[in-house]
């Protein structure tokens, strides 16, 4: 890891160090409110001090300019705690697949690691006292009775509503019941979204933990099935699980997603399946918008293993997941990824990649924004 020099820090002294990393990094102004990233760095003032100081504080500034640049690239998030953050960026090697960068800060070692693609943890910063990942919200005051009267639908673009994809947790298993962890940093409200590969025809019997409401169980050719739920966050316990009656291979995951209508999220959904030896580009089905900026959520489950992992191939998409179940033998896999569609109307179909024609069954959502 490069880092490159930069005049930007801001610091101050403090009874213990200084503040030298205070970003905002991203934000989605609603009628209401504006959401910001913004990670603050304490490092130790002793580290500072004497003949070194400057060139330590060079470094600290360094790192400071290195982790805005990459979380200012991130396309995806898959962790985002108080101490931690994990999430992808445009590809960087060469290879056309997206790459992994993580920070991470021990409160015990007080340091500040930084991880590339599953690599071993890389210490950047020492004494760091400090560090705080979390999201800020600012609230607006203002009211909306000069406006004209507007036609509902618009009301997204014009305010700026913008249904935001905060993280996703996925797992795996060889048995009846898929545990998946909650998405870090889910709150009440939040709209959860979770997807089930699963081998054979489990329409029956697939069930997702209390408070979910399924959306659809579909299989194709007895071979594959995919079970998808949604529900909006309330208390949420550390695990989910889905269960089925048949001792099976199965990958799953649960997507968070924040800026949706509280309302009504779901704004339209459909289904499409694909037989075996018909393409390694199966259609993901278009769904009808009635909203703007709607965004556009595609999932499939696939018969087999044949995937690029981590990349669901949906051209023009931003990637989620791309997994496979394990196991020695009925392998499943399961993908999906997401664009926000400006104006309301027919989304029209897109494809997944595979590396075999087998057998999947695609289904496409559309979540509304709130207002």
């Amino acid at each position: 890891m490069r880092f490159r020099q930069t005049n930007d820090a801001r610091c101050y002294a403090t009874a213990r160090g200084y503040t030298l990393v205070e970003l905002v990094l991203a934000m989605s102004l609603a009628t209401t409110l504006a959401v910001g990233l913004t990670s603050a760095l304490l490092i130790s003032a002793e580290g500072y001090r004497g003949e070194h100081g400057a060139r330590n504080r060079s470094v600290a500034a360094q790192v400071q300019s290195d982790m805005l640049n990459d979380l200012q690239q991130a396309t995806s998030f898959k962790t985002r705690t108080a101490t931690s953050v994990e999430f992808k960026v445009p590809d960087r090697d060469g290879n056309s697949a997206e790459e992994t960068i993580a920070y991470a800060w021990n409160s015990s070692t007080k340091t500040l690691t930084y991880q590339y693609n599953g690599s071993t943890p890389a210490t950047v910063l020492s004494d760091v006292t400090a560090c705080n990942f979390d999201f800020l919200t600012r609230s607006f005051v203002g009211t909306y009775s000069s406006l004209p009267a507007l036609d509902p639908s618009s009301w997204g673009a014009r305010f700026g509503g913008e249904v935001i994809f905060e993280g996703f947790t996925d797992a795996q298993v060889s048995g009846t019941t898929l545990t998946i962890d909650t998405p870090p940093g889910t709150g009440d409200g939040d709209l959860l979204v979770a997807m089930i590969a699963v081998a054979s025809d489990m329409t029956s019997s697939l069930m997702a933990s209390p408070n979910w409401t399924l959306l659809t169980t579909q299989n194709e050719s007895s071979r594959v099935t995919i079970g998808v739920w949604w529900k909006l966050a309330n208390a949420e316990p550390a695990t989910q699980e889905i269960s089925y009656d048949t001792y099976l291979n199965s990958y799953g995951f649960i997507m968070r997603f924040t800026g949706h209508d509280a309302s009504n999220p779901i704004n339209d959904w459909s289904i499409k399946k694909t037989k075996a030896r018909t393409t390694t580009n199966p259609p993901s089905p278009s769904v009808k918008t009635t909203v703007n900026n709607a965004l556009i959520l595609r999932m499939g489950a696939f018969n087999d293993k044949d995937i690029t992992a981590g990349d669901p191939g949906l051209p023009g998409h931003i990637p989620i997941t791309m997994g496979t179940s394990g196991g020695n033998s009925q392998q499943r896999s399961g993908g999906a990824g997401y664009l926000v569609q400006p104006t309301a109307g027919d989304s029209g179909e897109s494809t997944f990649a595979l590396l075999h024609e087998v057998e999947t069954v695609a289904v496409t959502i559309a979540i509304a924004p709130g207002l």
